[in-house]
């Protein structure tokens, strides 16, 4: 049985499950709130026992669009963060601890090609993030890379998207705990 809690943020109640910060539709005549990010990873951050990490310093014209942070039946306690990217492309970072497969399945696509390792500079130094591309089922390109838990971080890190991989590289060097 998932523990039910109620969060209240920004003027709306949150489900209890799946605690959603941000991307929810308005009146065409209503402009979007950017996704309150900072807050649900400040709250994940006191909830879990692993590093959270979030985007510091991104330019102004990085749009924070989608944060949810919570637990379902089938998917691990989760903090997932979407955004779109200076070229209007997506950016989507899910940090869990002892993700399932599906889990992972659920953003590094069936079907994806694995390539070399790439060596980042990330919140916990330099480290080797595998990459893997393909196509989703548009046959749009996406790439996806991912940091197996090592050293101070437990959690499974995966930063996936639409997005170059220049851009992805911004977002991963960007972030930072909270």
């Amino acid at each position: 049985m998932v523990e039910q809690k109620h969060v209240l943020f920004t003027g709306c109640l949150l489900d209890p499950g799946l605690r959603h910060l941000g991307d929810f539709a308005l009146a065409p005549e209503t402009q979007r709130r950017d996704a309150e990010y900072g807050l649900a990873a400040s709250n994940a951050a006191e909830t879990v026992d692993w590093q959270v990490w979030s985007p510091v310093g991104l330019d102004e014209d990085w749009t924070p669009s989608t944060v949810t942070f919570g637990q379902r039946a089938d998917v691990p306690e989760t903090l997932r963060m979407g955004w779109i990217t200076p070229e209007q492309e997506y950016i989507e970072s899910r940090q869990a601890e002892n993700p399932t497969q599906a889990w992972v399945d659920e953003v590094v696509l069936p079907g994806m090609d694995a390539q070399e390792p790439i060596s980042i500079d990330g919140p916990n130094g330099t480290t080797a993030w595998q990459l893997s591309t393909g196509f989703d089922d548009n046959e749009v390109p996406v790439s996806a890379l991912v940091l197996e838990p090592s050293g101070d971080q437990s959690a499974t890190t995966i930063v996936s998207g639409t997005a170059s991989i220049p851009e992805l590289l911004t977002y991963i060097e960007a972030l930072e705990t909270p």
